[in-house]
């Protein structure tokens, strides 16, 4: 599914230089979990990344399997500009915008990204990446029959 979503915006990425990798960590078992919505959150990482990365730069979209909880974390990361700390909450709401994306889209990618993982009882978050940038992780737990996070 990662790798749809990176041969569908490799085109846009190229007209600025910029190079789209998707890493798997480790194994990666299959899990059950809407592809759809899957898809559509990595989507709008991966579109952010590209938009607020500097010509030429790489982005990244990792995919791990996490023991502890057990689940899919994934990992997308720019060279942009970053998400200031005061921030870093606020962009996850209907229509707010970071700074430095002013008048850029609607303000509601990284709201459906949130509302999405919130309904699979995931989570998402931002941070500084290691190259200055930011780096978005967004986490799907492994579910048991019941529809409640597994605990191992």
């Amino acid at each position: 599914m990662a790798r749809r979503v990176e041969e569908r915006l490799r085109p846009v990425a190229a007209l600025r230089g910029i190079r789209v990798e998707v890493l798997v960590a480790g194994s990666v078992p299959a899990m059950p979990l809407d592809g759809s919505l899957f898809e559509r959150v990595a989507q709008n990482l991966l579109s952010n990344a590209i938009e607020h990365s500097p010509d030429g730069e790489r982005v990244t979209l990792e995919l791990r399997f996490e023991p502890r909880p057990p689940g899919l974390a994934m990992r997308v990361e720019d060279r942009g500009p970053g998400v200031p700390p005061g921030e870093r909450e606020a962009i996850f709401e209907k229509f707010r915008q970071g700074r430095t994306r002013a008048g850029a889209g609607s303000g509601l990618g990284l709201a459906f990204c949130k509302l999405a993982l919130d309904a699979h009882h995931g989570s998402i978050a931002v941070e500084e990446g290691e190259a200055g940038g930011a780096r978005f992780v967004a986490f799907w737990p492994l579910l048991a029959l019941d529809g409640s996070p597994a605990t191992n």
